[in-house]
């Protein structure tokens, strides 16, 4: 084995290892066979020998296996645990390097050395990402999904994205979903192709960007050609958390749309209300968001449609105060000397030829049920008027005709 020189720890961890002494680098043994067995060698242009290939490869076992051991001894050793987070997230920040020095050494176009170089090379990746892997399976809690991810990582994810993006996209198309929401939902993989070539993607981006393709696909499989994948796609945007500004804009605008149809304001906001509860209701994924440093979609759109029904409460109770007419005794009553079943089916006829459109049905029974009153009822029940107006008689249906007929006679005489 060539003589090997000193490697000082990276910077961050030369400052924990000032604020406590107890501490100590573990991979400076790692550091020194690719900084002196590999990349010295391949400027030197020299061969590795069998016998220091052999001799580094058991160095190599032997050091994974003691710092894997070494970092299962600190979770014990640490009293403080903001220490022991610092401990290992630095540690996996300079394991990524050497992951990313590897890549290049195994990128670089003049690499064409002996069998026993290659052998090294890839005893030390599997080193390396042995460790990474060890902390980020053992040590979840303290691992940072925040770091950027070894170059390797982000190859490897980026061609799986770039491979479905395509497909998702015309499958989405083939099932009719709306346009612009394909894009929304696509966004993040687009984003994450293009920032490939940039080799900054965290961990968390790239989880991110897998759990949306794996839904995608699953919502695909499970879904009919029947014009409900849009409402499967916001939903699930809701659980993944994809609290991005274009998509809150999107959602709110479409339950903006999904009142234009509702004439009465309190018809808008039971219609409100109904989003609300569903938004309430839905589940997030534990862990998973768009941006981690905003609230949560579900909180944004909770928040907004609240304010939405606030406003319309406080604006109907205002109109109500000032409309004009509405100064009327609290027993006021319409009299009329038809039947609760004339009556409603008079309203049905009115509704049905369009000389009342007002959409909302309800709103108008519970109207006239409030507000009339028949010859033999001084007040009406509003499931009796509702039952009656769907269910009509033979008989009744000829006595509004003939009262319809006594109005026609009078306009004809005057």
């Amino acid at each position: 084995m060539q003589g090997h020189q000193n490697v000082l720890a990276p910077y961050g961890l030369r400052y924990l290892l000032c604020m406590n002494a107890s501490l100590k680098y573990e991979l400076e043994k790692l550091e020194l066979i690719i900084a002196n067995d590999l990349l010295a060698t391949r400027e030197k242009d020299v061969h590795i020998m069998k016998e220091q290939l052999d001799s580094l490869k058991n160095i190599l076992q032997d050091e994974t296996d003691r710092i894997k051991k070494k970092f299962v001894h600190e979770i014990y050793a640490f009293e403080d645990e903001r220490h022991l987070e610092r401990y290992i997230q630095l540690h996996q920040q300079e394991l990524i390097r050497l992951m990313d020095q590897l890549a290049g050494i195994g990128n670089h176009k003049n690499v064409a050395y002996n069998q026993e170089y290659h052998e090294l090379y890839r005893h030390a990746c599997r080193a390396v990402e042995e460790l990474l892997t060890f902390i980020e399976r053992h040590f979840t809690k303290y691992f940072d999904q925040d770091t950027k991810a070894p170059e390797s990582y982000i190859t490897l994810a980026g061609s799986d994205i770039v491979k479905s993006f395509g497909e998702l996209q015309d499958r989405l198309k083939n099932l009719n979903a709306d346009i612009y929401l394909i894009d929304l939902v696509l966004y993040p993989m687009k984003k994450f192709i293009e920032n490939i070539p940039l080799g900054e993607i965290s961990y968390r981006k790239i989880i991110y960007v897998k759990e949306i393709q794996k839904d995608l696909h699953r919502i695909i499989a499970s879904t009919k050609n029947d014009g409900t994948i849009d409402d499967d796609l916001r939903l699930e945007m809701l659980y993944l958390n994809y609290n991005t500004i274009k998509y809150f804009r999107y959602y709110t605008n479409y339950v903006v749309a999904q009142l234009e149809n509702v004439d009465s304001s309190s018809g808008r906001i039971e219609r409100l209300a109904y989003f609300l509860k569903m938004v309430n209701q839905t589940q997030v994924k534990p862990g998973v968001g768009y941006n981690r440093t905003v609230h949560t979609l579900k909180e944004q759109l909770a928040e907004w449609i609240a304010e939405e029904v606030f406003y319309l409460e406080k604006m109907h109770k205002l109109n109500e105060k000032n409309a004009v007419g509405t100064a009327l005794a609290d027993d006021f009553k319409l009299k009329t000397e038809m039947s609760v079943s004339q009556l409603a089916y008079l309203l049905r006829v009115f509704i049905e030829t369009r000389i009342i459109n007002t959409k909302n049905v309800s709103d108008l029974i519970r109207f006239f049920s409030r507000f009339f009153q028949t010859k033999r009822l001084e007040s009406i029940s509003y499931e009796s008027f509702r039952v009656r107006y769907y269910n009509t008689e033979d008989g009744t249906k000829r006595s509004v005709r003939n009262m319809l007929l006594l109005m026609v006679d009078y306009i004809n005489k005057n």
